[in-house]
This record gives structure tokens, sequence and C-alpha cells, in this order.
């Protein structure tokens, strides 16, 4: 094939191009296309955060257990504010957040706790904590399954079938033990 004929057949072939989109319907499913891009890469980028968040929970269970073992001078100052994010806040908190809070309940109880019973010791300990949230039965719970989620505590079902929770690091001490 020539040159000349290759030309001419290209040329005729855009020609009989079919029917223009409409650009409103093009920027669509380019809008879409980006869309599920940025959906994609979202998702992943979630996964990769709950992933990141699971193995600081487990480094910091880490570190608090060999506290435990060898006592707290173990842990240098840089690692308390790495561990603990206290660098990070610019001004201090008048007392513990929501999260922390938990953790202290959840540590210092040999029991396993439902939500009522966290929400109690909470309103009997820092009764002002709570008093912001519209619904806080609903904010322990959402509290109460991050630190699941970050491997400091578990949650199970008691006999009567309530969930319950317990601090992962203490649980596992007792698993060790026996």
């Amino acid at each position: 094939m020539s040159r000349e004929s290759a030309l001419s057949t290209s040329s005729v072939e855009t020609q009989r191009s079919p029917e223009p989109v409409p650009i409103h319907a093009q920027g669509a499913s380019d809008a879409e296309r980006v869309i599920g891009q940025i959906q994609c890469e979202l998702q992943l980028l979630l996964a990769k955060h709950a992933s990141i968040q699971k193995r600081i929970g487990v480094i910091k269970n880490t570190v608090i257990g060999l506290a435990d073992v060898f006592g707290p001078d173990i842990i240098n100052g840089e690692l308390q504010q790495l561990l603990f994010n206290r660098a990070a806040r610019r001004t201090p908190r008048p007392q513990p957040g929501l999260t922390e809070l938990c953790r202290q309940i959840l540590r210092g109880s040999s029991l396993p706790l439902t939500v009522r019973q966290v929400y109690g010791v909470m309103q009997e300990k820092y009764p002002s904590v709570l008093s912001g949230h519209k619904n806080p039965t609903a904010s322990l719970l959402v509290v109460l399954r991050r630190l699941v989620s970050y491997g400091e505590a578990e949650a199970k079902f008691s006999e009567r079938g309530a969930r319950i929770w317990v601090w992962a690091v203490e649980r596992k001490k007792q698993q060790d033990e026996d």
C-alpha cells in the first residue's frame, strides 16, 4: 500500500466515525472514570491506614508489656512521645480524651466490661467527658471497636449474650500464665 492510499484510507475512516457524542456525556464518562479511580485509591489507602493502625497498636502493646516486665524506665522520653503522640498536640488537654479513658478503664478492670459498665465508670470518674455527646453509649461503642481494631482490646460475648470488652494485654498475660 502506498503512502497516498494509506492517507486516503485513514481520512475515509475518520470521516465514517460514529455519530458524535454530546460534550456533557463525554465529560460524565470521564468524570465517572476519575471518580472510580479515586474510589479505588481511597479504598487502598484506607486499608493501608487500618493495617498501619493495627501495627501501631501491636507495637504499643509490646512496649507496654516490656515496661510491665522490666519497669517503666525502659521507655525513654522520645519513645513515650512517639507512642502516645504527645508531641503532636499543640495544647495539653486538661483531662484525657475519650479513647484514653476507655483504655484506662479496661486496663483497670479485672473483669470484662459491657458498654454500660464502661459508661458507669466513666460517669463516676469523669462525668464531664460524655456531657457533650448526643449519644454517649454510641460514642463509647465506636471507641471500644476502634481499640479492638488496634489490637488493644478484645470483644467477646458473655454467657447472657451481651457484648463485653477486655484489655487485650491483660488477657494475653493470663493466657501465657495458664
